[in-house]
C-alpha cells in the first residue's frame, strides 16, 4: 500500500490579476513515486519550430547557448554560463543559467531575435602541440552579449528552475539558507513563497511525457523533488 503524509496546501494569490500558485508538501518513497516517473528524452538542450539549440559550460570560464537556424542552418551564439533553463514567451527566448563556485551567480538573459547574435569563431590558438592548436578554457566560450539583454545577474542566489505560467517567468532559487519561489522586478528576484526551508546544492531537472517538470535534489541529510505544472508545486520529501 501506497502512503502518502501531506504536511499543507498552501494556495498563494500574488496580486489581482497575477497568479495563483498552489504549494502542497508530502512524504512519500522514492520507489513509489520519482523511481515510476517517464522522462523525456531529448536530442538537444531545447527545441522548437525555429532553432536547435545546445549548450556548453566551462565553469567558472563561462559557457555559450548556440542557436541553429532549422532553415538557413546558421548557428549563432552567446555567452551564458551553465545553462539550466530556456523558456519561450510571445517569441522571446529566456535563458537563464546558474553557477555554484565559491559563491552562487545566476544570470537571466533576454533572446529576441536569435539571428541576431555573434557567429562563434574560434581566436587564434596560444600555441600548437604536434600541429594541433591549443586553446586556453576560456578561449572556446563566447564572450559576446549581442543580441541579448540582461533580466537578472546577481550573486549569492542559484537558481534551480525557471518555468513559465501564464505568460509570465518563475523561478526557484536557493540563497543557500532557503529555497524560494520568486518573480522578477527590477532585475532582482522578488520572493512569492519559501518552499524550503534549507539550502539546495546539489540538484538535476528533468520533465515528464505529461509536461511536469521535475526539479530533484539531494543533501547529505535529506533527498526528494519538486514537481512542477503549471501553478502547483508538489514538494515530495523521501522517507
Amino acid at each position: 500500500m501506497k502512503k502518502y503524509f501531506v504536511f499543507f496546501l498552501f494556495p498563494l494569490l500574488l496580486k489581482s490579476q497575477e497568479a495563483v500558485f498552489e504549494f502542497k508538501e508530502i512524504l512519500a518513497n522514492k520507489q513509489e513515486t520519482y523511481n515510476k516517473l517517464k522522462f523525456v528524452k531529448n536530442k538537444y538542450f531545447y527545441e522548437d519550430e525555429n532553432y536547435k539549440v545546445r549548450e556548453t559550460c566551462s565553469g567558472e570560464w563561462g559557457g555559450t547557448i548556440y542557436f541553429k537556424d532549422k532553415k538557413t542552418n546558421l548557428e549563432t551564439a552567446a555567452s551564458a554560463t551553465c545553462v539550466i533553463n530556456i523558456n519561450k514567451i510571445d517569441k522571446k527566448y529566456y535563458v537563464t543559467s546558474a553557477l555554484l563556485h565559491r559563491i552562487a551567480h545566476t544570470k537571466i538573459i533576454e533572446i529576441e531575435k536569435p539571428k541576431n547574435l555573434e557567429v562563434f569563431k574560434l581566436p587564434k590558438p596560444i600555441g600548437f602541440n604536434k600541429g594541433r592548436k591549443i586553446y586556453s578554457v576560456e578561449q572556446v566560450e563566447s564572450q559576446s552579449e549581442k543580441g541579448t539583454k540582461k533580466i537578472l545577474d546577481s550573486s549569492k542566489v542559484l537558481t534551480l528552475a525557471s518555468f513559465v505560467f501564464n505568460k509570465r517567468l518563475y523561478h526557484i532559487y536557493t540563497d543557500t539558507l532557503n529555497v524560494y519561489l520568486a518573480k522578477i522586478e527590477n532585475h532582482k528576484f522578488v520572493n512569492i513563497l519559501k518552499i524550503y526551508n534549507k539550502g539546495i546544492f546539489e540538484f538535476k531537472q528533468n520533465k515528464t511525457k505529461d509536461g511536469h517538470l521535475i526539479l530533484y535534489f539531494k543533501r547529505e541529510d535529506e533527498e526528494g523533488y519538486f514537481d512542477i505544472q503549471e501553478n502547483k508545486i508538489i514538494l515530495t520529501k523521501f522517507n
